[in-house]
């Protein structure tokens, strides 16, 4: 995912800009405001002294929720439980056949006996 830039004050050209030209109001926080909740820097110089900080803060922030849901969707992540229980299968198949070692592991993390099943398979493949 790639950051989106800003536009440094020095690389504006002030004869491109016409500041004699009423600025849309009706922009700011629809799709073709260019900055609103897209690009929210608390230290960057435009946003402290934007008045609508606050609010753009929290649109960033839903943004980012949105995407990280949709991210951690499409990306299989390894979580904490997942190594521990991994671990714990693969103890249990030194000391115990499979059998047993699975119903250790359903017991100990309280899951379903297809789950246990699938950590102990895990636990054999690695």
């Amino acid at each position: 995912m790639s950051k989106k830039t800003r536009t440094s004050r020095e690389e504006i050209d002030p004869d491109e800009v016409d500041i004699t030209k009423p600025f849309d109001v009706e922009l700011l926080g629809s799709a073709e405001d260019p900055c609103f909740g897209e690009l929210w820097d608390p230290v960057a110089p435009e946003c402290k002294l934007c008045g609508d900080n606050e609010f753009c803060a929290v649109v960033f922030q839903q943004n980012r929720k949105k995407l990280r849901k949709k991210e951690e969707k499409t990306l299989r992540l390894i979580e904490h439980d997942d190594i521990e229980r991994t671990t714990f299968a693969k103890k249990m198949l030194k000391k115990y056949d499979p059998k047993k070692a699975r119903l250790k592991v359903k017991k100990k993390f309280k899951l379903t006996a297809e789950q246990a099943k699938n950590i102990i398979d895990a636990a054999r493949n690695s």
